[in-house]
């Protein structure tokens, strides 16, 4: 709902595979998971979309985050790692850094 509210066009899934099964899913401009989920993890979901070249970047999210994971995560191919509890700053900041402001209207 933040992103929502902050004019970013999101797209949530109830798992990995949803978001693997939805052709579209190819277009995004960033990704945002969480490391667990059900199904499959965030680092096999970003796997899966790096085997179909996706390139755009990723941001982790999770609330067993420590230093081993951040690095794993940007050893993973994740621009970031975002943990909880997540604060709007801390997140709209990351977006802002990595995909930009969404234009006006947008």
């Amino acid at each position: 709902m933040l992103l929502k509210a902050r004019g970013y066009e999101v797209r949530d899934y109830a798992n990995g595979l949803d978001l693997l099964a939805d052709a579209t899913c190819g277009q995004a401009e960033c990704l945002v998971t969480d490391y667990h989920m059900p199904v499959i993890d965030g680092f096999s979901l970003l796997g899966a979309l790096r085997e179909r070249k996706w390139t755009a970047p990723a941001i982790l999210i999770s609330g067993d985050a420590d230093d081993a994971l951040e690095s794993r995560s940007i050893g993973g191919g994740f621009a970031a790692l975002v943990r909880k509890p997540i604060t709007d700053d801390r997140l709209m900041t990351t977006l802002a850094q990595l995909v930009g402001m969404p234009s006006a209207g947008a």
